[in-house]
């Protein structure tokens, strides 16, 4: 078996994996989030006219620092937004899995565990089994 349908089968089974499917799910609910997506579409907005604003010869540094101010609070509402939140929960959770599976990888191939080793085994694939 090649290294490319070894590869195949382990996508396969990472989209079987429950942090996978909570990631699809969160995913979905965040494009979905028509208040979150407004609050994204203002920020990216807002940061667009201080671009524009930026490159004039003559700039406003009032309105500059008046919309940086905007895109602040923008940017902490998105943060705190609780969609937002699931979906960086479900994000961390599909990273963790895919660096453990990485650092199996590593130790399958080196013998040695990655520097990147939590030592918490309930993040790895169990490389010190």
């Amino acid at each position: 078996m090649s290294v490319f349908e070894l590869a195949e089968q382990l996508g396969h089974a990472l989209s079987e994996d429950e942090r996978y499917k909570e990631m699809k799910k969160a995913e979905q609910f965040y494009q979905e989030d028509e208040a979150l997506q407004a609050l994204i579409s203002r920020y990216n907005e807002t940061n667009q006219k201080i671009r524009e604003e930026a490159e004039k010869p003559e700039r406003d540094l009032i309105a500059v620092d008046e919309m940086q101010k905007e895109a602040n609070d923008l940017y902490d509402l998105i943060l705190a937004h609780p969609t937002y939140q699931v979906m960086r929960k479900a994000e961390d959770g599909l990273n963790e899995l895919l660096n453990a599976v990485n650092q199996m990888i590593t130790f399958a191939m080196t013998g040695t565990i990655p520097d990147s080793c939590t030592h918490d085994c309930s993040t790895c694939g169990g490389c010190h089994s």
